[in-house]
C-alpha cells in the first residue's frame, strides 16, 4: 500500500526496540512497507521530526507511524504544528494502535 517511516523515541534501547517492533507489526497488518526507521534517544521534538523529514522536497515515504501520539511530541502545541504540516504534505501520522492523528477534526484549537 504505502511506504512507511517508523519513528521511535525513548532513552532506553530496549524500549526503542519494542516500539519499532510494534510499529513494524502495525505496518505489516496494514500492508505497508517500511522504508526507514528514525530513532531518537528521547531528545528530539516533533518540530525536529517535521523539519528533518516533512520539509524534504522529495519524500521517500507516504506515512509516518509511531508507537503512541506522545512519541511524536508530548507538547500539545508542537504536536498540533506537526499534524498541520503533515496534513499540508498529505502524509498521515499514525500510531501503532490505529489512531490517525491527521484525521483529527479541523476545528480543534491548538489552545494558543
Amino acid at each position: 500500500m504505502a511506504k512507511a517511516l517508523i519513528y521511535v523515541r525513548h532513552r532506553s534501547s530496549v524500549i526503542r526496540e519494542l516500539q519499532e517492533k510494534l510499529c513494524r507489526n502495525w505496518c505489516e497488518r496494514h500492508g505497508h512497507t517500511v522504508v526507514r526507521v528514525r530513532q531518537e534517544a528521547g531528545t528530539a521534538t516533533a518540530l525536529e521530526l517535521a523539519h528533518g523529514e516533512l520539509e524534504a522536497e522529495q519524500l521517500d515515504f507516504g506515512l509516518i507511524v509511531a508507537w503512541r501520539s506522545d512519541r511524536y511530541d508530548r507538547d500539545t502545541s508542537r504536536l498540533f504544528s506537526l499534524i498541520q504540516q503533515a496534513r499540508e504534505r498529505s502524509v498521515p501520522l499514525f500510531t501503532a494502535d490505529d489512531l490517525e492523528l491527521t484525521k483529527a477534526p479541523e476545528g480543534i484549537s491548538r489552545g494558543d
